[in-house]
């Protein structure tokens, strides 16, 4: 399928998460679960990627506006802290929350509007997993997409990428694009399209990057997109892509506005679990 210079028009609202409740209460458990700890108890310290956070159900909390919102807040702990990490007591703390076993999405087009998180060091993300993970097909066999990664080092760049068996980390299907300006100072749409055999990434309504099953690329390995997948929104530090974290980092916040979920041409499901 030919890629869309600009988002569908032609869209029909199938689910939505507006963040919508009483400032400084958790998000939705309807909807979400949150991770704990730094992934040492899964066989992942660091997540897999050297990163120095320790997740928290306190760091995920509602904005309390009239149109909704979410903040994850990323904060530098004393020395003294409680929370052991991996190596040794945590240096931060963050949130984590996903869909898994609540919420999975099977093509159309997803929407979020979102703030990155400033300080060097920090690393947001919106993007989802197959659910194939839970039957045994490890990463990145069960594919992942990435709506958006953001990195505090680099504040002005956009990332959109697919992960797969063939194509994964430093070989993703990726693009990395200038806003021009930098993404923790107001907020902006994140958007994917997701139909079979094709992706398109937009950023405020602009078209920066596509992926199609007839890139040999993209096959190599194997094309896992043709299945449920779950949401996850996170704030990591450091780490291999988060990088070196600015000393100056106290406290900081990634917020999501809204999450919106279309189907497009009849493409696009979300199973409610």
């Amino acid at each position: 399928m030919s890629s869309l210079t600009q988002p569908p028009v032609d869209k029909v609202l199938v689910w939505s998460e507006e963040f919508l409740g009483v400032a400084g209460s958790s998000p939705s458990s309807q909807f979400w679960s949150v991770d704990i700890g730094d992934g040492s108890d899964r066989g992942l310290p660091g997540w897999g990627n050297e990163e120095l956070e320790y997740y928290l159900d306190s760091a995920l909390t509602l904005t309390g506006s009239d149109e909704g919102g979410l903040c994850i807040t990323a904060q530098k702990q004393p020395a003294s802290t409680s929370l052991m990490a991996y190596y040794g007591p945590a240096q931060y703390f963050s949130g984590k929350m996903h869909t898994d076993g609540k919420v999975g999405f099977k093509y159309g087009y997803i929407e979020v509007r979102a703030k990155m998180a400033p300080y060097g060091g920090t690393w947001p993300a919106i993007w989802l997993l197959g659910t194939d993970l839970k039957k045994g097909v490890s990463w990145p066999g069960c594919g992942e997409i990435d709506v958006m990664e953001g990195l505090g080092n680099e504040p002005t760049m956009i990332r959109g990428a697919l992960h797969a068996r063939g194509h994964f980390g430093d070989d993703a299907v990726t693009k990395i694009e200038d806003a021009k300006s930098d993404l923790s100072e107001d907020f902006h749409t994140y958007g994917v399209l997701w139909l079979p055999g094709s992706f398109d990434w937009y950023f405020d309504g602009r078209h920066y990057l596509s992926a199609t099953k007839a890139d040999p690329r993209s096959v190599a390995g194997g094309w896992p997109f043709d299945q449920e997948f779950f949401l996850i929104l996170n704030l990591a530090i450091g780490g291999k892509l988060g990088g070196e974290v600015d000393p100056a980092l106290k406290s900081s916040q990634f917020c999501v506005d809204y999450i919106r979920h279309y189907s497009v041409g009849g493409f696009g499901e979300v199973f409610l679990h």
